[in-house]
């Protein structure tokens, strides 16, 4: 046999490869999807907050944020680990609860300077209150995003403490 021939046979295996790669990679795909989507189901299905009507869930949910005299403006601050943060990186569900919740999005402290990336938190937090009525405790000086988003909701301001 030739070396082209030879080539030629490397190259139509190595096509080969590449096009059940590809099928592979797509039914792989296909099956990682399928189980996404049966997990969510199992998780809804052993989740008994899943279970409860919204109302209820809902409800549960206010009674996880913290108890104001913890904060100096009676307002919690934005944390990871404190609802309403908290609640959405426990599931799917619980993210669709907290943020079907406008009460727990309604009650905000924020202290300057912030992190980075604050505004963007900041508008998103305002936009999940909905139409509840805001309560905002502001301690230092304040950037025109900031205060911009806060004037977009001005309509909503129960009270703001400066």
């Amino acid at each position: 046999m030739s070396a082209q021939a030879i080539e030629a046979q490397i190259d139509q295996i190595s096509l080969e490869i590449e096009r059940r790669t590809e099928v592979f990679m797509a039914e792989m795909s296909k099956l990682e999807s399928s189980k996404r989507l049966l997990q969510r189901q199992l998780n809804a299905v052993r989740d008994p907050i899943a279970r409860l009507p919204l109302e209820i869930s809902s409800e549960i949910f206010l009674l996880c944020l913290p108890l104001r005299p913890e904060f100096p403006s009676g307002h919690p601050r934005p944390h990871a680990h404190i609802a309403p943060l908290l609640l959405l990186n426990v599931c799917h569900t619980w993210t669709n609860i907290a943020l079907s919740t406008p009460a727990l999005w309604a009650s905000i402290s924020i202290g300057f300077p912030h992190p980075t990336g604050f505004e963007c938190l900041l508008e998103g937090w305002l936009r999940r209150s909905g139409c509840h009525p805001l309560q905002i405790s502001l301690r230092g000086a304040c950037t025109s995003r900031v205060t911009s988003a806060i004037l977009e909701h001005s309509a909503q301001l129960q009270s703001l403490r400066l």
